[in-house]
């Protein structure tokens, strides 16, 4: 699998925190945006054992997520 390339240097730009959640994919953790001291929710994808289907259900949710406006429903920034 190729492995994925991100429009920023993401440990560069921000500062990650303590973990919120998990799930079978990685994990949750807090961040905060060192310019803006913005805080967000970051998932971690855990590379070790994903399975081609694990990854593709992971960029449909990403896809439904930026198709979604709602206030009760977390935005996709990057």
């Amino acid at each position: 699998m190729d492995r994925i390339k991100f429009k920023s240097d993401f440990k560069g730009e921000y500062r990650i925190g303590q973990t919120i959640d998990q799930d079978q994919l990685g994990e949750f953790r807090r961040c905060r945006h060192i310019q803006s001291d913005q805080v967000f929710t970051v998932r971690i994808i855990n590379k070790d054992g994903l399975q081609m289907d694990d990854y593709e259900r992971f960029l449909r949710e990403i896809s439904i997520l930026q198709e979604l406006d709602h206030p009760n429903i977390i935005k996709c920034r990057e």
